[in-house]
């Protein structure tokens, strides 16, 4: 019952089931605090307290549909990443008691979500916002430490995703007596 290919089992579908989850309140509250994380969007698209350097102020958007697009987008996205991991979530438990082709085999939804995210956080967060519109020069709408922490969690639960859950096997000895 208490196995280690069922405790690797547990461990990777209840940290897929926390990312869903994370996921799904970071979508949740963008949606009915729709405002907060809106301005954050707009300042960035705007560059507006960004030091504003001839050779990357050129890159502001300072159109409000513009702003509001892109941030329904971010939410579009992450509903999607929250679903998908959700989603992989349920195949999981389902091929919990099943053998490892078939729980390898229901993953797969899972680490469509974590790319999503890998997507949002690096892409769209770090790369896009963090050096494109050059958040990082921000003291106010900076949002690349957050971002991060995104980034890290959704790579953790990729790594723990992608690994067997068939515990190691010990390793052999090797008689290296010779006999005459």
């Amino acid at each position: 019952m208490f196995t280690t290919t069922i405790a690797i089992r547990a461990a990777q579908i209840s940290l897929v089931g926390c990312i869903a989850l994370l996921y799904g309140l970071i979508a949740v509250n963008n949606i009915v605090d729709y405002e907060t994380n809106f301005s954050f969007v707009a300042h960035v698209l705007q560059m507006d307290t960004t030091l504003r350097h001839e050779a990357t102020i050129w890159r502001a958007i300072n159109n409000s549909s513009a702003h509001h697009l892109t941030y329904i987008l971010i939410i579009a996205w992450e509903v999607l990443m929250a679903a998908l991991c959700g989603v992989g979530t349920v195949r999981l438990g389902a091929a919990f008691r099943q053998d490892s082709d078939a729980f390898r085999a229901a993953k797969c939804m899972a680490l469509w979500g974590l790319c999503g995210g890998w997507v949002l956080w690096l892409g769209g967060f770090l790369a896009v916002g963090g050096e494109w519109f050059v958040m990082w020069q921000s003291a106010d709408w900076n949002g690349q430490v957050a971002a991060f922490r995104m980034f890290a969690v959704t790579t953790l639960g990729f790594i723990v995703l992608v690994q067997s859950d068939e515990p190691p096997s010990p390793p052999q000895r090797v008689d290296v007596s010779r006999e005459s």
